[in-house]
């Protein structure tokens, strides 16, 4: 997975985001969503469970 050396290269500032999108291929989107993952990862969050549909409709 990339998003703990994404992450890592992000918060050292040496690194504009267009220069990571390049060095990961990744489109700004996409570069955002894995920092969110990572951070998260980071932090020890697990992420949400999506309520199943019987769920919503009850």
């Amino acid at each position: 997975m990339i998003c703990r050396p994404l992450l890592r290269d992000h918060e050292t500032g040496r690194f504009t985001v267009d220069d990571l999108c390049a060095g990961y291929d990744l489109k700004k989107t996409a570069l955002y969503e894995n920092l969110k993952l990572a951070r998260n990862e980071r932090a020890g969050a697990a992420p949400q469970p999506e309520l199943a549909e019987d769920e919503l409709s009850a």
